[in-house]
């Protein structure tokens, strides 16, 4: 194939790669245009709020759609996607999005993309399945990395092998619940099986995609994309492979890429990987709707900024009818304006709510939107929506490129044009013209909220036997597979097992993956230039920057002197002091405040090391942002909050308790492998304590305990104690991020928030309670979490990264294919906390936790039997690509400012890197993991049924204190 500049099998213009010679671009688009009779209109366009130029290109040959955004930053990132409507509950186009990822036709080594992991300096690496697309993204800074990942990608969606045996260990299979005696009860296995056991046991997560499938009958949306548990193991390998034959096709892709690339010789590569397919019929997501389908962009739009006005903030109208008078704990996660379908819906509800009042809430909810269509909408509230988009296109993240291409991705598919979808600025004035001429909001709230014949009400109950009776089913459907097995279909079941087992203990040659080298390691990093000085007393941190017009401001005051007992209240206290309002407004108008001026102010526990397991701050993180001409209104609201919180406003205080429970308490299905890491680790250090106590299974138990106290004055007042500690000027240190023009301003807004604060005094730090060596904590969910952690040394230890690469070895190289790929457990793996001074292990979404407790033990012997050889190079790729993970504005100079860890330390620590050997590997796996098992500590996160009540070195406790 041709690379000159026209690019000819490529319509929609030139190398896009220069964005500062747009016009003559523009020009040599239309004239590729023009000289190719099968080629469209050029469309390229600037896009001065988010400095970026889109262009929009359509494959000669195949039809594929390509889109690339050029813009001056060097994190690129490539993505290909493909139009993946369901016909069933199988969960099809998920299972086929992992064995795509299971090896290719020039690939073919088992599971290529997990071993690319430790030969990529790749900041992000994945693939994802939403209810009517998959998705293959990855970004990084090297352009060699890219053009690797590039070719692996394309082989894997394009030319995979789709192995039955990897469909078997990804998907779903039968297999001996006892391996070792050939007549025992088969039982089902997949990782694909286990992961949506797991996510459809969180509540959340269940009413979402069962309001959907109710929503939309007669379409793909009525069947679960990632797969029903009951409805997955009726998928069969000739189904998948059918699947992909009508999917994966470049007439039915979309390709994404951004940031600075050499555009032309990209286009040549994916040309030539795609030119070996024939023209075919691209896939329409279809079906009958219950929805109403406008003009995209006004619903779009319209309606996302709707739902920010009915529902975000106490000041909102949702909240004020709904949450504030008690009818419930919290919106449920489907609330507002759903983008991900093919006709969006608007979701409004509650969660939280007593049986007898569903009906109540029902009507408020229809009263609350009769009574916004006729008063309108606060004008105050609008300004602040309006404030709040245009500095959320100011503030760019590190990942900026992966976020433009989620947001796009599902309307691109859709029909939509994704440069349509980028042009904010537009949409905004447009917004503002309308509201000039009126409230456009009324005429949408009428036309598809309170006029709409296509309304569902969806209520779900709680059941305290749901996941029980949902295992019984599975016995059942067990115990009916196991009468009808044949002796031949056991036999082939256990041919099976085997077949799998040896593919899986397989050494593999992986030769043919491409890798970078450790030369292609930078063997520094620059450093960042800080400037210290102080406000009023105060440290002060500035790291002045090109910012795009934004001051960030954060802010850390210690809790050293904070009494013990107060610890278990700082998590709800950094959630309650924006949210309760001042003395002199209520939590409405000051949120209303902050909106309009700022982009919120957000407090974080803060629970730094220094570096030093011996040393360790706790205290509460402070931050926020504005557009520089905000910044005095920035400082006001800051003074007011710290100086006026007002936490005897006790209604509010209960409101905001009881939605924090139901956020902590719905959050363990999904997070349990690092509650289960909390509570193993917990009594090893006293930060480590205060970690489980802050974060973890303690935290969850103490605030469900506040939240069942009937009065709120004893909760108050222990607020009020924690804010008393955090205004003392010696307790505070703060860090401005600005553009150089805007720290004058900072510097004289800080010396005025300081100039009344008292001093601090200090204290010995918290005593820890004992807790058991093994600990079982019982959820009601089908799959079941693992942690095992040991005590090691601090991030400034020379034996630190030596652990760190013997958790990437350990991860990659044994646990991955135990865990996972024999056991079925969506993950596992090891780690080096550094800045906790501990060794974790971890398994996710797991059938048999306690076996995979056993799996942590047996990597160790299997790591010091190990001989190291290219491998080690791999495992310290992939740490540098953690440590070289790009950071936005916000965050230069913050891992000093937070962490007191230097651009010293952690040059040292990768001058370490470079040199860890394989003896260094051995050493530190024997000091600290051999010799120390005694000092190892265990827990789990499971069911009742999987709980080791029989053993008498466990305690077994309930999730629910």
């Amino acid at each position: 194939m041709k690379t000159s500049r026209k690019c000819p099998m490529w319509n929609g213009g030139a190398n896009a790669a220069n964005a500062a010679n747009a016009e003559a671009q523009n020009a040599a688009a239309t004239a590729a245009a023009a000289s190719n009779q099968s080629a469209a209109t050029a469309s390229r366009r600037n896009i001065p709020e988010l400095e970026l130029t889109a262009v929009r290109y359509r494959h000669l040959k195949t039809g594929a759609e390509y889109l690339h955004i050029d813009r001056e930053d060097e994190n690129k990132v490539f993505s290909v996607g493909f139009a993946t409507p369901p016909s069933d509950s199988t969960g099809v186009a998920h299972i086929l999005e992992h064995v795509t990822l299971c090896g290719s036709q020039r690939y073919p080594v088992r599971d290529p993309f997990f071993k690319m992991l430790n030969r990529t300096m790749a900041n992000f690496m994945n693939a994802f399945t939403a209810c009517d697309f998959t998705m293959y993204p990855f970004a990084t800074e090297n352009w060699k990395d890219y053009e690797h990942l590039r070719d692996i990608y394309m082989d894997a969606t394009f030319n995979p092998l789709l192995r039955r045996l990897d469909f078997l260990q990804e998907g779903w299979r039968l297999e001996r619940a006892d391996p070792t005696d050939a007549s025992s009860p088969v039982e089902y296995k997949g990782v694909v099986f286990n992961e949506m056991k797991g996510a459809l046991s969180d509540p959340g997560q269940l009413f979402y995609t069962r309001t959907q499938q109710l929503m939309y009958p007669n379409s793909p949306y009525a069947h679960v994309s990632g797969g029903d548990p009951a409805a997955i193991t009726q998928l069969t390998y000739e189904a998948l492979r059918a699947f992909h034959d009508k999917c994966y096709h470049p007439s039915n892709a979309r390709f994404f890429s951004y940031g600075k690339i050499p555009l032309e010789a990209h286009l040549a590569a994916v040309d030539k990987k795609i030119s070996q397919f024939e023209r075919s019929q691209a896939i329409v997501v279809s079906g009958t709707y219950n929805a109403q389908e406008g003009t995209r962009r006004e619903v779009i739009y319209g309606q996302q900024e709707g739902t920010s006005l009915l529902t975000d903030g106490p000041s909102s109208p949702m909240y004020r009818g709904l949450i504030d008078t008690g009818l419930g704990a919290e919106f449920p996660p489907n609330t507002g304006y759903n983008t991900s379908t093919r006709v969006g819906s608007f979701t409004l509800g509650l969660q939280g709510v007593r049986e007898s009042e569903v009906e109540k809430v029902f009507a408020s909810i229809r009263e609350i939107l009769h009574t916004v269509h006729k008063d309108g909408l606060d004008p105050n509230r609008v300004q602040a929506t309006l404030h709040a988009m245009e500095l959320g296109y100011k503030h760019k993240t590190a990942n900026f490129g992966l976020q433009l291409a989620q947001a796009i991705y599902s309307g691109w598919c859709h029909g939509s044009d994704p440069i349509d979808l980028l042009e904010i600025e537009k949409n905004l004035n447009r917004l503002r013209e309308e509201l000039a001429n009126g409230q456009p909001f009324r005429r949408l709230i009428e036309k598809y909220l309170l006029n709409s014949k296509n309304a569902l009400e969806c209520v779900m109950l709680p059941d305290p036997a749901y996941h029980e009776k949902l295992q019984t089913q599975e016995r059942q459907c067990l115990e009916e597979v196991n009468k009808k097995l044949s002796t031949s279909e056991r036999d082939c079941i256990l041919e099976d097992e085997a077949a799998l087992l040896a593919k899986q203990g397989e050494v593999e040659d992986h030769s043919c993956l491409p890798t970078l080298q450790l030369s292609d390691v930078a063997p520094q990093r620059p450093s960042t230039a800080l400037n210290f000085t102080a406000a009023h007393g105060v440290p002060l941190q500035q790291r002045a920057l090109s910012t795009n017009g934004i001051s960030y401001v954060q802010l850390v005051s210690s809790l050293a002197n904070l009494p013990p007992a107060l610890l278990p209240y700082v998590p709800f206290y950094c959630e309650a002091l924006t949210m309760v309002g001042t003395v002199t407004k209520d939590a409405a108008e000051f949120d209303d405040e902050i909106r309009r001026y700022t982009g919120g102010i957000g407090l974080v526990i803060r629970h730094s090391l220094y570096a030093d397991v011996s040393r360790y701050e706790l205290g509460v993180g402070l931050g926020t942002h504005a557009l520089d001409k905000d910044v005095p209104r920035m400082y006001e609201l800051l003074q007011e909050l710290l100086q006026k919180v007002d936490f005897s406003r006790l209604d509010r205080v209960y409101t905001l308790l009881q939605g924090r429970t139901s956020a902590l308490v719905q959050s363990v299905p999904d997070s349990g492998h690092v509650f289960a890491r909390l509570a193993a680790s917990s009594d090893l250090s006293p930060s480590q304590y205060v970690s489980n106590v802050w974060r973890g299974i303690a935290q969850v138990q103490h605030t469900q305990e506040m939240a069942a106290q009937t009065s709120m004055s004893d909760i108050a007042d222990k607020l009020t104690t924690i804010h008393q500690h955090i205004l003392r000027q010696s307790a505070i240190r703060v860090a401005v991020n600005a553009q150089p023009n805007a720290m004058a301003e900072n510097q004289q807004q800080l010396d005025g928030l300081f100039a009344q604060l008292a001093p601090n005094t200090s204290a010995a730090p918290p005593a820890t309670d004992a807790i058991s060596t093994r600990i079982a904590y019982t959820i009601d969910a089908p799959t079941s979490f693992a942690s095992a952690v040991y005590p090691t040394v601090p991030y400034i230890h020379p034996d630190s990264m030596p652990l760190q690469v013997l958790g990437s070895l350990m991860t990659n190289l044994f646990l991955h294919r135990e865990i996972r790929e024999k056991n079925g457990a969506y993950g596992g793996g090891a780690s080096h906390v550094s800045t906790a001074g501990s060794f974790a292990f971890y398994s996710y979404r797991d059938p048999d936790a306690l076996r995979s407790l056993d799996v942590f033990r047996e990597s160790v012997d299997w790591a010091l039997a190990r001989k190291f050889t290219d491998e080690l190079s791999e495992a310290k790729l992939s740490i540098f690509s953690s440590l070289d993970t790009p950071i936005g504005a916000a965050e230069e100079g913050m891992l000093y400012f937070k962490d007191r860890i230097t651009d010293e330390m952690r040059q040292a620590r990768r001058d370490i890197l470079f040199r860890v050997g394989v003896d260094d590997i051995h050493r530190v796996c024997d000091t600290y993991l051999r010799q120390q098992a005694a000092k190892a500590r265990y827990a789990v996160v499971c069911n009742t049924e999987q709980a080791p009540h029989d053993r008498t070195d466990w305690q077994v406790a309930s999730m629910t204190p």
